[in-house]
């Protein structure tokens, strides 16, 4: 997972997922409230900062899943945005861990979908990149990307 949060490495392909980068004012989120408080670990250290949306959807049937004794299927999946200037420095990250829980009935219907994620992340205006990793903790495989940010003050 550390070389696949790092600026500039080629993707992981062994999680298949989608991910759309948007601004929170985009109209798509009008329905939604986000939290006042500074999204990231670094947050409070950037200057005019604008808050960005990464919205996942998983490959679920490409995910590890234990069988507890109960009946029920597991997986736990680990999110982390890593947000980069124009020189390569990390500016701001966010890491989070989803337990995702499938009731035996629902198995192998719910292994045909997705599994969605959302994640905000505070981005400084200017030129950024951000890189968008997930890892899936029960099979230990890992999927990322890259995606360059254009942020304008509005």
């Amino acid at each position: 997972m550390k070389e696949a949060v790092l600026h500039g490495t080629p993707d992981s392909t062994q999680v298949q997922f989608v991910a759309q980068i948007l601004p929170a004012t985009d109209p798509s989120f009008s329905d939604l409230k986000f939290p006042d408080a500074p999204a990231g670990e670094m947050a409070a250290k950037l200057k005019h900062p604008h808050l960005y949306v990464a919205e996942l959807a998983l490959d679920a049937g490409g995910l590890g899943f234990h069988q507890l004794t109960n009946g029920v299927h597991q997986s736990l999946l680990q999110f982390v945005l890593v947000a980069y200037d124009a020189a390569g420095d990390c500016i701001n990250y966010e890491e989070k861990r989803y337990l995702i829980n499938i009731k035996p009935e629902q198995y192998d219907s719910a292994k045909t979908t997705s599994v969605n994620a959302r994640l905000t992340l505070d981005l400084p205006p200017g030129q950024d990149y951000l890189r968008v990793a997930v890892q899936d903790l029960v099979a230990g495989h890992v999927g990322s990307i890259e995606v360059p940010v254009m942020v304008t003050s509005k």
